[in-house]
């Protein structure tokens, strides 16, 4: 199944305390975003700022891929592009440039249906480092879900050589 992708066109923006919008689809979008009460605190642990930046990303999700166990993956290069959409199963739907930097998470192998990848944000650090924080997603208890094996994952680039962190928490 292709990708649908509409560009985006957010520049780097200081914003604090913003809301979070949107949701993760295979689509690129501009989102403003900040971490939740609890990411903060995890943040402000382990030396995180408190501001918060719009970037330009693309970002794309899906249900299945070839990775079995849960895997964060910090992309800096043509050939590991490659190899992240491979395991997904899909052609990759931009070219990769030196110029960029990629986070890839698998949420490995889930039973059923109802299980996501969620960019919960994109934060600055106060050493230099972007985060990405993301949510793991799992259906709630009643809710309806398919049956059958998924394989969630999230890609996001980010079009700026950066030094980047991966946060993941499980809702």
């Amino acid at each position: 199944m292709p990708l649908s992708v509409r560009p985006t066109l957010a520049a780097l923006a200081l914003v604090i305390l913003a809301p979070v919008v949107g949701g993760c689809s295979p689509q690129a979008t501009d989102k403003l975003v900040v971490a939740s009460a609890q990411q903060e605190q995890h943040l402000a642990q382990q030396g995180e700022s408190r501001l918060h930046y719009k970037l330009a990303h693309e970002s794309w999700s899906g249900s299945q891929s070839s990775v079995l166990e849960v895997e964060q993956r910090v992309v800096t290069t043509q050939p590991e592009w490659q190899a992240a959409w491979k395991d997904i199963g899909e052609p990759p739907p931009t070219t990769f440039e030196p110029s960029m930097t990629a986070a890839v998470v698998f949420m490995g192998q889930r039973t059923t249906g109802g299980f996501e990848v969620n960019l919960k944000g994109i934060n600055s650090s106060a050493d230099g480092n972007v985060v990405v924080v993301c949510e793991f997603h799992k259906p709630a208890p009643g809710e309806g879900v398919t049956r059958g094996f998924v394989h969630p994952w999230l890609v996001v680039l980010l079009p700026d050589p950066v030094e980047l962190k991966i946060l993941c928490e499980s809702s």
